[in-house]
């Protein structure tokens, strides 16, 4: 789920860059599950984007590089409902959401800061209402609250870095090459479990705890001698 994330933002921040310099990624990234598009209306527009056996095919196969054509682009096919209309899909209403707002989240990439364009993909892919309806809707609520929350802390840990700046890369671009780097030197994201589903007692410190709520809750260590004195003069701390 979250590696078919990654893959729509870099679908986005390419085409925010320069033009169809995503469309390679857009066939296979629309048979994402929370598109919910029918993978054969997706085999007839690139059918039809062929235009015959002369002309190469409207998707690489994997690992090929991109090699640009003359041909139609699946940005400008998905997004005109005319054209849609013309082609006798199974399922024409399920492109809606994708020709209403494909270009608004391509522009997006540079009018919101990271989060609010994550909670905005969350929302409008229709990626958490896949989540909510899943048989392990659990696991996946996991995966994107650890993922956000990343990009959540990496923003406000170095505000400056991913700040807009003329002539510099986007925010985006910048998080999807901190991604490759971390990729690169086998670096992982541990899940955050503030759940669980099952009965049990969670181990839960007093900041990673705020905003939750229990039936029964139990404090250890509760004294000023373990608790108030050790706070060395941080703020932050939590007093009794």
């Amino acid at each position: 789920l979250v590696q078919q994330l990654r893959e729509l933002l870099c679908y986005l921040d390419e085409e925010s860059r320069s033009p169809y310099a995503g469309e390679h990624r857009l066939f296979r990234l629309l048979h994402a599950d929370f598109f919910g598009l029918d993978a054969g209306d997706l085999a007839r527009i690139a059918a039809t984007l062929h235009g015959g056996p002369s002309r190469r095919l409207r998707y690489d196969k994997p690992g090929e590089e991109h090699r640009p054509t003359d041909t139609g682009y699946w940005r400008d096919a998905v997004t005109s409902p005319e054209y849609l209309s013309g082609l006798s899909l199974r399922s024409p209403d399920a492109f809606d959401r994708i020709a209403r707002l494909l270009n608004g989240w391509i522009a997006a990439v540079h009018n919101l800061p990271l989060p609010q364009l994550l909670e905005r993909l969350f929302t409008q892919t229709g990626l958490l209402d896949h989540v909510l309806s899943h048989p392990d809707k659990q696991a996946q609520l996991q995966a994107l609250h650890t993922f956000f929350n990343f990009v959540l802390a990496e923003v406000e840990r170095r505000p400056r870095f991913f700040a807009p700046k003329n002539g510099a890369p986007a925010s985006l671009t910048r998080l999807l090459d901190l991604l490759d780097s971390m990729d690169e030197n086998r670096l992982t994201l541990p899940l955050e479990q503030a759940v669980q589903a099952g009965p049990g007692v969670q181990l839960l410190t007093a900041h990673g705890a705020k905003g939750l709520e229990f039936r029964h809750v139990f404090l250890f260590d509760c004294t000023e001698d373990a608790w108030e004195k050790n706070t060395g003069g941080n703020n932050k701390r939590f007093a009794l």
